[in-house]
């Protein structure tokens, strides 16, 4: 009998930092890591570059060597592999330049390709010439490119 005293309390032992490790592999584990292209962090004054990078519930947990995030891995982490694809940081645009836009409609587009087709001063009167036409300018009203 007494053989088997210590024989429960050991068992609950283990299955107790058993289950604490799961536990706390689940709340460590990444959803996602990338690695295998330039990782670019934007840290500091300069561009830094990591071997990869891991994202939990939308948010970095871990920056650095490959070796390193596999420690985040789980049964669920999905690996992506960049096959060397640049990865930047994303950007978050919390504003609008409306007034931009709505001033765009009434000036002329001076811009070179792609954005627009002026390559030459020609090109430029020419241009000014069609937005006096287009909005019934007359030769005393500002025209704005």
């Amino acid at each position: 009998m007494k053989k088997h005293f210590y024989l429960i309390p050991t068992i609950v032992f283990f299955l107790l930092t058993g289950c604490n490790q799961t536990i706390k592999n689940n709340l460590n584990s990444a959803d996602i890591i990338y690695y295998g292209g330039d990782i670019i962090t934007m840290d500091g004054d300069a561009p830094k570059y990591a071997e990869s990078i891991a994202i939990k519930n939308g948010k970095i947990i871990f920056i650095g060597a490959k070796k390193e995030a596999e420690q985040f891995k789980s049964d669920s982490t999905i690996m992506t592999d960049l096959k060397g694809a640049t990865l930047l940081p994303g950007f978050i645009d919390g504003h609008s330049h409306l007034l931009t836009v709505a001033d765009g409609t009434v000036q002329a587009n001076l811009s070179p390709a792609p954005v627009g087709k002026v390559t030459s001063i020609p090109d430029i009167i020419s241009t000014l010439k069609e937005l006096k036409q287009a909005q019934n300018f007359s030769d005393t009203d500002l025209l704005i490119g």
